[in-house]
């Protein structure tokens, strides 16, 4: 591995801790505490001072700023020392999902901020002819699990959560308009207004993930008033919707799981040719005064 293939996945492997942040807006059964903390120190090291990402902000400008600007909110809401969203209870993290689409609102744009990052190096890479193989596959295997995992989080959210509590509200004031149904509508609008944005920065070939957005379309086309199947209920579309995201996370994360183990293989070895480099240049030095 190179210097500039290292350089390029230490985004990769921010993002990726970006990704993963989105756990904390499923209903899991545990969320434990060694994972929050690995990402906790991901985000640490990417705010160092001479760190690749503190450097790429410096370097661009106000597009570098908003990036950090959007990491900082992002990790002051989900891991700094006085972060609201999470509480530790002994081994275990106890997310406060009130929260959720606060958080998503965060990740969902700087999650393609540092996409676009992480592409523009990779293109780089290609016209210097030091791109390594494997490194843009694993890149874009990455993009298509994200785009799946946050659509079935959002599928979840907007028909199971959202939705089934803007129609308790009306049911509650017989069919009027109250605070809370309107509350509700907003709330609804918001992710679908994520899910379109999540949606027209995935790939087009992307085929099993264009064909499950065209049921989330329809769900929501359900939502507004358009007419069921005949014989369907509501349930039983939103739970086909959801199947259908959950199948192809299934399907994707093997697949992506297996190009990151050879490629953060290869990274691990670069990483400790590096350290045994100047261990061996420190002990060098010091023979060096004793002489």
């Amino acid at each position: 591995m190179n210097q500039k293939t290292h350089f390029t996945l230490s985004f990769y492997h921010l993002n990726l801790s970006v990704r993963d942040t989105l756990e904390y807006v499923q209903n899991r059964k545990s969320y434990p505490k060694n994972m929050w903390e690995a990402k906790n120190n991901t985000f640490k090291l990417a705010f160092r001072e001479n760190s690749p990402f503190n450097g790429f902000c410096d370097h661009n400008g106000e597009n570098g700023e908003l990036v950090r600007n959007q990491l900082k909110e992002m990790y002051d809401l989900c891991y700094g020392d006085e972060q609201t969203f999470v509480s530790i209870e002994g081994d275990e993290v106890k997310p406060d999902h009130s929260l959720n689409l606060r958080v998503l609102d965060y990740i969902i744009p700087l999650r393609q901020s540092l996409t676009n990052i992480v592409r523009a190096y990779v293109n780089n890479q290609k016209e210097e002819n030091t791109l390594e193989p494997g490194v843009e596959e694993l890149i874009q295997l990455d993009d298509d699990f994200y785009r799946i995992i946050c659509s079935m989080i959002l599928s979840d959210l907007l028909f199971n959560v959202h939705f089934v509590e803007f129609n308790k509200a009306m049911q509650e004031t017989q069919g009027k308009e109250s605070p809370q149904s309107n509350f509700c509508v907003n709330d609804i609008k918001k992710v679908i207004g994520m899910f379109n944005f999540v949606r027209q920065n995935a790939r087009p070939d992307f085929v099993e993930f264009q064909e499950c957005a065209k049921q989330m379309e329809l769900g929501i086309g359900y939502i507004s008033g358009q007419p069921l199947p005949e014989g369907s209920t509501f349930r039983a579309e939103f739970d086909k919707i959801i199947q259908g995201w959950f199948a192809q996370v299934a399907r994707l994360e093997p697949v992506w799981r297996e190009k990151h183990q050879f490629i953060w293989g290869q990274l691990v070895e670069y990483e400790r040719n590096i350290q045994a480099q100047q261990a061996k240049a420190a002990e060098q030095a010091k023979a060096d005064e004793d002489k």
